[in-house]
Formats: structure tokens, sequence, C-alpha cells
């Protein structure tokens, strides 16, 4: 018997789809989080979203699969990502689909700062037997449509289609690992730039700490860069500088290699307190003729170690390398270099977390398998 899709409708604050979730508790639910056929100009990069209202969910309160939801016309040649957030009560909901770069370039939508899941690459996602994402009272679909030429308008309402486990399950939580607002800049024209973001060791002690467990489980990774990426590895620091390898694309292909997509590690790694994580991206720009900054456009550039860690740990969700002085004029590249190591964006009036990374510490720390990787720290970002 095929599982009953309930097909949402509740954007922004309508609540019509309350009713529809009483479907036979023997069959999982299915959720379809999509776009309300939204018009889409693909002359350049386009974010959209949309908000749904999931509170309604008591029932099964956790995911365990994710499928891809493409309109006929769309497929993975004009959509980069899709990704679920979940929000908090702080987010404004505008009605429908919308577009969502805000004026700052930023595509993180105020209050929807922790992801669910993100589709880059792939089919669909399960879960193992037993394990489950939590599932957000409030969520917010963006698709990232890529820049198409030739093509001036697309009709569309993919997104994805997600599948409910009962509750009692292992509880996995999305985690990020990578540089924000300002700390990655790739020159032009050059074989190889090397950009390292680090979570440190505080960051995992004091979140380990809030949580009561003694230690965290990596289970799964997915590395995401854009068009210039050659190389990546996501790496475990131990306190006494020698370092290992938890996953590795060389080359890096953003369709076929190992981590293009979010994959399962063979065997969990454990992080202990004191262990800090590493994540490295090597550029290749020889055909670029000015710098490529961090950005939301195909042509930009990111570098991010997506996870899937357990136990779930409410206060780590994110560890990001921020500048904590980055303006949106120049100059942009200043010092210190700061983490923060939270679910949340600090907001301009809030202090940044008070870890300084170590600048150029932990070049001589990584496996010798991924030496010609990982020799530059974020913090080292070019001035100009």
């Amino acid at each position: 018997m095929r599982a009953p899709t309930v097909p949402i409708a509740c954007l922004a604050y309508a609540l019509a789809c309350v009713s529809a979730l009483t479907a036979d508790a023997r069959e999982p639910i299915t959720l379809s989080l999509t776009n309300a056929s939204v018009r889409v100009e693909q002359l350049k990069d386009a974010y959209v979203c949309s908000f749904f209202d999931l509170a309604s969910t008591e029932e099964a309160r956790f995911v365990d699969r994710i499928d891809p939801v493409f309109s006929p016309q769309s497929n993975m040649r004009n959509i980069h990502h899709m990704t679920v957030y979940d929000c908090d009560q702080t987010a404004v909901a505008p009605p429908g689909s919308f577009p969502c770069i805000l004026p700052s370039g930023s595509g993180i939508w105020p209050g929807c700062e922790r992801m669910l899941y993100t589709w880059n690459n792939g089919e669909s996602f399960q879960m193992p037997a037993g394990t489950g994402l939590r599932l957000p009272a409030r969520a917010m679909l963006q698709v990232h449509y890529k820049m198409q030429s030739g093509t001036l308008h697309l009709r569309d309402s993919s997104g994805m289609r997600i599948r409910l486990a009962p509750s009692g399950v292992k509880a996995f939580q999305f985690f990020e690992l990578g540089p924000r607002w300002g700390m990655l800049s790739v020159p032009p024209n050059r074989k190889q730039t090397k950009i390292a973001t680090v979570c440190a060791a505080e960051c995992i002690s004091r979140a380990l700490d809030e949580a009561g467990a003694p230690f965290l489980e990596v289970v799964a990774v997915n590395h995401h860069m854009h068009l210039l990426g050659a190389k990546a590895v996501t790496e475990q620091v131990f306190p006494n500088g020698s370092a290992r390898v938890i996953a590795l694309d060389d080359p890096f292909n953003a369709h076929s290699s190992p981590f293009s997509q979010m994959t399962f590690l063979k065997a969990p790694v454990r992080i202990h307190r004191g262990d800090a994580l590493q994540y490295t991206c090597l550029y290749d720009s020889r055909k670029r003729m000015s710098r490529t900054v961090l950005g939301v456009r195909l042509m930009d550039e990111m570098c991010f170690s997506y996870m899937l860690i357990s136990p779930a740990l409410d206060s780590f969700t994110a560890c990001w390398h921020v500048n904590p002085f980055f303006k949106p004029t120049p100059p942009k590249w200043r010092r210190p270099c700061g983490a923060v190591c939270s679910s949340a964006i600090p907001k301009a009036t809030r202090d940044v977390a008070p870890f300084v990374m170590p600048i150029g510490r932990l070049t001589a720390h990584v496996d010798p398998a991924a030496a010609s990787i990982a020799d530059r720290d974020v913090c080292q970002a070019p001035s100009t």
C-alpha cells in the first residue's frame, strides 16, 4: 500500500493542512514541501523560499527519508540545491513563495538559521533504520535556481518530500562547518588556493558540557563547493596536534565524488572534549579573471562541510568562522577572526563568541595524506 502523501498548503499563517495529518497511523506519512508554482527569471541566480507550519504533526516528530521533487520542466540542470530550515518564532513569514536573497546578499533568512537538511546532488536520502532528524514546528524551503543562458523564465513547483518516522527513534542532527561573513576569497588565475575553517576545541567542549554528553559522533558528511572546487577534506584534530581524515574528496566533483552528497561513514567518528574539527577546500581559479568570494550565486564560492552528528545537541548546529568587523564595503578583510558556535547568527548588538581562531596554527596538524590540501587557515584570507 502506498504511503499517504500530505501536500502542505499552509504557507505563511494558513493552517488548513492540520486535518490532513490524520492518515492511517500504520502507514508512514509524507509531507510535500514545495514552492507554489513560482515564476523564476533564469537570466540570473534566484533563491525562492516558502514557509510551512508543521506544528500539527504531533505523533511523528522525526524525518527518516527525504526525496527531491521536481516539476516536469525542472531537474539538476536548473536547480543547484534545495534546503529545509528549522525556523523559530522570530522568523517573519511572507505569504506564498517569495524571493529570499536579502539586500545584504545573504541567503540566510533571519530566524531560520538551523538547517534540517540540504539536497545538492543525487537522489533520495534514507536514514538508517531506527534513526531520524527532528521535525521542526516551523520550516522554510529554499530552492536555488541556477542562471541558465538562453532561458528567460521558468514556472516551477519543485521542493522536497519528507517521510515521517515514529517517535522513539535515535535523533541525528544536521551540523554545518564553514566560513561566513567575508572569510573566503579566491584570487584569480591560480592553480591552487587553499582555505581551511576550524571548529575550535573550546566550541565542541562547551557544546558537550551543555548537553552533558561524553562525546559526539560524526555519522555522515557532505562537502559543498561551487565551480572552482578541486579538493575537499574534513578532519578531526586531536589535542596533541595529530589529525585523521574523516572524509576526503580528491578530486572534488559536485556530481560524482564520494561526499558530493550526504554519505554515511563506514563507522561513526567520535569527537571528544579537546578535539577540533577542520574543513579545507582547494580551488582552481585559472579560468577566472577576477577575485571570487563567498556568496550565494553559482559563480561565487562556498566551502561547507555538512555533517550528521549524534546525539542531537540543540545549541550546536553550526560552527562558523566569521570576521566580526566585516563590512559590506572595502576593506573586507580585518582582524580578529572569531568563531561562532551556535544555532543562530549573532545580531549586530550581540557579542561574538569568545573563541579566537588560531592563525596558521593547524598548518602542521593535518594528516600526511591530506597535507597538500590543508595548509591555510581561513583567518589568513588575503587583505586585498
